[in-house]
């Protein structure tokens, strides 16, 4: 299963830097890896893998904003 999910990343153009592992739960047949990318997401990452459960823009969009006006 990991070399499946280190496929799919690498597919996705996903935490290219890599991840600490924060969390694995192991069950019948099921497995559940959460981390943590190591990059900081891009303006084409914010485009390709949006958060639509959120209207808020993040802390850093908010910075990145202030900082460019």
């Amino acid at each position: 299963m990991l070399d499946r999910l280190q496929a799919k990343l690498a597919d996705m153009k996903y935490c290219r830097d890599g991840y600490p592992e924060l969390e694995r739960v192991i069950d019948r047949g099921h497995m559940t890896i959460c981390g943590e990318c190591k990059e900081g997401a891009s303006d084409t990452d914010r485009t390709n893998f949006t958060n639509e459960q959120s209207q808020q823009p993040s802390m850093l969009h908010q910075f990145e904003t202030l900082k460019t006006n």
